[in-house]
């Protein structure tokens, strides 16, 4: 069987991570996949995997069939509400939606989770990044949820640590943030917390890696004096787990998630994570144990000051960090059930 996995995206991040990942722990199976998406760094990044990128000019329902066309697939797997309504309309084919995040517009009315929704009963199935997402969504239908699982995202961390071993350079970063710079992860708001961090430790060094709509912003913010020679922006990186395990601790901001996969890396590799509660990271973090939570950015501020500072604090959240990740990690399962909804669709 064919699958193809659609993505709205040109660029890499969590979802498309994602989606590589599924590819790759399938490549020696019955299934033969493909990745397709608007073209952009995200071609050398799937390419470099050795997977099979077709490109589009642009996410669109006309683009799609063409991509249909020419591979021929026998399922689409759509990556979040874009891709999935994109696929719901192309074609008459089953297609396995997957919505990597919970959506912000809970509570008012939001026209793409709406439209989402009427096309709900197309899917022959909707995977869901965390139980927030699932049970937030508002135009929720009970043909919807009887078709719906919940499927944390994992991490390969044998795989994972290979791949860090790639990069032979050495980084001397005290924090790193690592992510889309969008309004979603809000770099702005992670440059603000970076700032008091200085206030207090005039030692303090952290890297920010990333590309996105806000990247130019961040750039004008950080030729500002008091960033200079103590933030470094090392943008867009195919392979930033090296930067990530040389650090002390990960800086995460985001207004929204799913399941992150920065998280579950840093986790994997032993990284403290101090981070906002939202969503799938509260499912991952336990504020005082693997890494700290809050919404204050003046506690941010003092906790990641803290763990520069303090290497036995460090060290007692990496372990438990690791550990966390070894009992959440379970590939196995989670290929089980994504094969499970594949041989449905036959």
């Amino acid at each position: 069987m064919k699958i193809m996995h659609v993505l709205q995206s040109p660029f890499f991040s969590g979802a498309e991570n994602v989606a590589c990942q599924i590819i790759e722990m399938f490549r020696d199976s019955e299934y033969e996949m493909a990745y397709c998406s608007p073209d952009g760094p995200i071609r050398e990044a799937v390419e470099k995997r050795g997977i099979r990128f077709i490109p589009l000019a642009a996410i669109n329902v006309r683009n799609l069939r063409k991509a249909i066309r020419c591979y021929k697939p026998d399922i689409i797997h759509a990556h979040d509400r874009k891709a999935s309504i994109c696929a719901a309309i192309a074609c008459g084919l089953p297609v396995v939606s997957h919505i990597h995040v919970n959506n912000p517009h809970v509570g008012r009315f939001d026209a793409k989770s709406w439209i989402y929704s009427l096309f709900g009963y197309r899917f022959k199935h909707i995977f869901w990044v965390s139980k927030s997402a699932f049970v937030d969504f508002p135009y929720m239908r009970e043909s919807m949820r009887k078709k719906s699982t919940v499927l944390y995202n994992v991490i390969d961390i044998e795989k994972l640590k290979r791949r860090a071993a790639e990069d032979e350079q050495s980084y001397s970063f005290d924090a790193v943030m690592v992510g889309r710079l969008n309004d979603q992860k809000d770099p702005i708001r992670a440059l603000r917390v970076i700032k008091k961090v200085i206030s207090m430790n005039d030692s303090a060094r952290f890297g920010i890696v990333g590309a996105g709509p806000l990247e130019n912003q961040v750039a004008e913010e950080l030729k500002k004096e008091e960033y200079k020679s103590r933030v470094r922006y090392l943008g867009y990186m195919d392979n930033p787990l090296k930067v990530l395990r040389d650090a002390k601790a990960l800086l995460m901001t985001s207004r929204f998630e799913g399941t992150p996969m920065t998280v579950l890396e840093a986790m994997a590799l032993g990284v403290p994570v101090v981070s906002t509660p939202v969503d799938g990271i509260l499912d991952l973090i336990r504020d005082g144990e693997n890494g700290y939570l809050s919404n204050d950015d003046d506690v941010l501020a003092e906790k990641l000051n803290e763990l520069i500072k303090n290497s036995e604090l460090r060290e007692k959240l990496s372990a438990q960090s690791g550990r966390t990740a070894e009992k959440l990690m379970d590939i196995w399962a989670y290929k089980e059930k994504l094969a499970a909804v594949y041989s449905g669709c036959r």
